[in-house]
């Protein structure tokens, strides 16, 4: 694969396996691969990347790489590969607060994304009203909502948004909250 813009192409015999596997998008005859994609390809040795002029890069030229456009590109990247590791395919987020689609194993290429994943260091801090629009931005497009927290030991710890409306009752038998 080989560095453009802000990302990599892949062209040839691959472009079907990676299709299949939920890499990259459509580039004419070619596969356009995120920077993440490219690194955790090249981690896991199902790929090498090499610059624009041809010259090989390793994870360290693919972390600068990454974080030179997105100074939260090493947290994200620890989650993408986290949930590629547990079997799930991982696609870029729809934006406004969603960092990452996750798609059902299986489902890739069947359904849509059956939630968006919000990337997050531990110890830092979301505003209520930036968490609540972004749930609400997911339940509009009908997808759930993860939290994805990686810990500074970089273990990733998954929660899931509910939705909660103390006024319509929690569902049980008080009525919601007394």
């Amino acid at each position: 694969m080989r560095a453009v813009d802000d990302g990599f192409l892949v062209c040839g015999d691959p472009i079907g396996w990676l299709r299949e596997r939920g890499y990259g998008a459509s580039n004419g005859k070619c596969r356009r691969l995120e920077v993440y994609e490219a690194l955790y390809l090249l981690e896991r040795g199902d790929a090498s990347a090499s610059g624009r002029d041809g010259t090989p890069l390793n994870k360290s030229d693919l972390l600068a790489l990454g974080a030179k456009g997105d100074d939260r590109f090493l947290t994200k990247y620890i989650i993408y590969r986290d949930l590629r590791n547990r079997g799930y395919v991982v696609r870029e987020g729809y934006g406004l607060g969603g960092d990452l689609r996750l798609y059902g194993r299986g489902e890739y290429g069947n359904n849509d994304a059956g939630y968006i994943v919000v990337a997050l260091e531990e110890g830092s801090r979301i505003p209520a009203s930036r968490l609540t629009r972004i749930h609400m931005r997911a339940m509009n497009l009908g997808k759930g909502l993860i939290l994805a927290v990686v810990e500074s030991r970089g273990d990733v710890v998954y929660y899931s948004m509910a939705q909660f409306n103390p006024r319509r009752g929690s569902g049980d038998e008080t009525g919601g909250i007394p």
